[in-house]
């Protein structure tokens, strides 16, 4: 509808046709021009490794990240970002987390040295 509507948005109209008790303003909100089409499409960047490695390691999509473990599938990489109680046995084994930009990567580094307990006397 939102695309029908072309340029000149009549959000009020919008609403009453999606008839779903939006107001005009909450549509307009909802899908307004500072919004995509699907505020969920597209690959989502993640990064995986085995419990215990430092490193992690960083793939496109969580599809590709299953194609490197043939242990893991797309819904158990989900579920270890998501950290829900499914898959459990995936739980011991990996970690997942959404991949971070190199700027906040190089934080979190940083950090995790300034937590290291000090060299033994």
């Amino acid at each position: 509808l939102v695309a029908e509507a072309g340029a000149d948005r009549d959000w009020a109209a919008i609403a009453d046709r999606l008839g779903t008790g939006r107001s005009a303003a909450a549509v307009e909100a909802r899908f307004g021009p500072d919004k995509s089409a699907s505020p969920r499409s597209g690959p989502k960047a993640c990064e995986v490794r085995r419990v215990g490695d430092k490193k992690w390691r960083r793939f496109a999509s969580r599809s590709d990240a299953a194609a490197a473990f043939p242990e893991l599938s797309k819904p158990d990489i989900t579920h270890l970002i998501n950290n829900t109680g499914r898959g459990r046995t995936a739980n011991k084994q990996y970690e997942a987390r959404d991949a971070v930009d190199e700027a906040e990567a190089s934080d979190d580094e940083a950090g995790a040295s300034d937590d290291a307990a000090p060299a033994p006397a």
